[in-house]
């Protein structure tokens, strides 16, 4: 693992029961509901849905969704009331164990995986991320060690795995960090499972690529004819796993965090048809991430990722009012250079181990 480096807590709510009502002291603070959490009052304080009365916060440093937000947590009143929910909160640690997350990458994923439904759970030394809607979901459904397994660990690591996704036929493992290489998953590839070193991008400004494309409507998927190309585009992946049905219920996923309003999901369209897409979303205070690049095969190499990924990066910077984006790319993969041409730099590496299905 690379040297100490300042820290971020990713937060686990207990289960919350519609309806409970939990109090602390008097105290009344809206927490989260398994969906996960949702809004923030950085001015030092929560609302009371119920009661609209601003309470004093809970005492220390709470994570919105992967935890970057001061002085609260809460959960949006529309949210709230869509639930049935009135929901207090206790004192961070009366209740909570904390894995402290150190790589942008997985605090990012984790972040937009909560927010469209999946679950966190910490088991001190690990994170459990589950996403009940979509078991299938290799990345939806993986366990997040602190730091890489050793020569030893794995068969420990593979058991742990199976108990919590006994259904599973994937084995998905990442490993927190900012720094590293395919060496310090030695053990896993050991255990004939693949390896992956990404390159995670960062960028506070944006600019054209050289060759932008000046043919494509670039606009936010808007209509369910949208989310429907959306799906149709995805299944031309080879690497695809899962078939339509993996290819919809991510969709939906996606789609709910348009809903919600964290970003957009935007398309390159060429005669009213998907050619290009992807995703940029609000992931924590000043953040925004992007999600399911993807050019439709038949129209590669005429500049619609660079101009995509500028459109969507510009309305990140101006629109969501971020101030750094976040993407990442496989080293050895073409889109890489896209990115760096429209100015995204190297910041950390994520590390990923994997087993997975030989078919589709």
């Amino acid at each position: 693992m690379g040297p100490a480096v300042a820290r971020t807590a990713v937060l686990v709510p207990p289960a919350v029961v519609g309806g409970e009502q939990i109090s602390e002291g008097g105290e009344e603070i809206v927490v989260a509901s398994r969906a996960g959490l949702d809004d923030c009052d950085p001015g030092g304080g929560v609302r009371d849905e119920d009661m609209e009365q601003s309470v004093p916060a809970a005492g220390r440093e709470l994570g919105a969704v992967a935890g970057d937000v001061t002085d609260g947590v809460g959960v949006s009143g529309a949210i709230a009331t869509c639930l049935g929910i009135h929901l207090t909160i206790l004192p961070p640690l009366a209740y909570l164990r904390l894995m402290e997350l150190r790589s942008l990458a997985w605090r990012t994923d984790l972040a937009l995986l909560r927010a469209a439904g999946s679950e966190v759970e910490d088991r001190g030394d690990h994170l459990v991320v589950r996403t009940p809607r979509n078991p299938g979901f290799y990345w939806g459904n993986f366990l997040l060690l602190d730091a890489p397994a050793g020569p030893d660990d794995v068969p420990d690591w593979l058991r742990a795995f199976e108990r919590e996704f006994p259904q599973a036929e994937h084995r998905t493992f990442g490993v927190d960090g900012t720094e590293g290489s395919v060496d310090d998953l030695a053990p896993f590839r050991a255990a004939a499972m693949s390896v992956e070193a990404s390159t995670v991008m960062t960028a506070r400004a944006v600019h054209e690529p050289a060759h932008p494309n000046s043919e494509a409507t670039i606009r936010p998927l808007a209509t369910d004819d949208d989310w429907a190309q959306q799906v149709e585009m995805v299944l031309t992946d080879e690497d695809l796993h899962g078939g339509r049905v993996f290819a919809t219920r991510r969709a939906a996923a996606e789609r709910s965090l348009v809903d919600r309003g964290l970003g957009q999901w935007f398309g390159a369209f060429l005669e009213g048809r998907l050619a290009a897409s992807l995703g940029l979303f609000v992931a924590s205070d000043g953040l925004a991430r992007y999600q399911g690049v993807m050019t439709h095969p038949e129209h590669r190499g005429v500049g619609l990722c660079g101009t995509l990924f500028h459109h969507a990066g510009r309305y990140g910077l101006d629109e969501l009012g971020v101030h750094t984006l976040v993407v990442v790319a496989d080293p050895d993969y073409l889109a890489i250079r896209i990115y760096r041409s429209v100015g995204f730099t190297g910041t950390e590496t994520q590390l990923q181990a994997a087993r997975v299905p030989t078919t589709r």
